[in-house]
């Protein structure tokens, strides 16, 4: 990784997955290593969902997300479910093994959602890309890879940060502070940042043109 600041350091968080093939499962049934209770599976279009965000990414990033069945003994680096947990969503960082053991620090790399989000409407994690249960979805999913909050938000968020006028979403996922309309992809900081730990992908290698005519309808 680069020794020298710019935005994307500002994402990084000091551990992430040592492999280029990060399996993902959702939920079913059966133990779970973490405090929550009420864990249950999550609905077919939020798995829909999830699915269409990882895809994204690797087409950006030199990583292969592998599907994997979910057992009581094995089941992805990513786990997705819905639990009493939160009030909205959360997720868990990345620790330093690529393996699931049983102890909890199986924890590391699941996300929770609260099911009354399970569905559609009223910023549901169902809802089409475009509305703030997709966006929020990404965002999870970038703190299950090794990404941080690029501001002191909460009392565990630690530096560098992000300048205040670079810190909204339609430079990253990750803030907290909203601007335009919600995000469908990752943005260019969430992207950069992922790169550095990952690697890129080729895509459109060579003389490709783009452009857009506001930000705020295209974040």
């Amino acid at each position: 990784m680069s020794d020298t600041f710019f935005s994307a350091d500002s994402l990084l968080y000091h551990h992430h997955w040592d492999t280029n093939t990060i399996t993902y499962s959702f939920y079913k049934s059966g133990p779970y290593y973490g405090s929550q209770t009420g864990v249950s599976e999550i609905s077919e279009g939020t798995k829909d969902n999830i699915r269409s965000i990882l895809e994204t990414l690797e087409i950006y990033l030199d990583v292969d997300f592998r599907e994997v069945a979910d057992t009581a003994t094995d089941y992805g680096l990513l786990r997705y479910m819905v639990s009493d947990g939160p009030g909205y969503a959360y997720a868990y960082l990345p620790n330093r093994s690529n393996t699931n053991s049983g102890w909890r620090s199986d924890v590391a790399g699941d996300v929770h959602i609260n099911e009354a989000y399970d569905t559609t409407g009223n910023n549901g994690f169902a809802d089409d890309p475009g509305n703030h249960g997709y966006m929020t979805l990404i965002h999870e999913i970038g703190h299950t890879l090794g990404l941080k909050h690029p501001n002191p938000y909460e009392d565990h968020d630690y530096g560098p940060f992000l300048p205040f006028n670079e810190d909204n979403t339609t430079n990253t996922v990750m803030s907290y502070n909203f601007a335009g309309k919600s995000a469908i992809t990752p943005m260019t900081y969430d992207i950069q940042a992922l790169q550095l730990i990952y690697g890129a992908r080729e895509y459109n290698h060579g003389d490709t043109t783009y452009s857009f005519k506001s930000v705020y309808n295209y974040t």
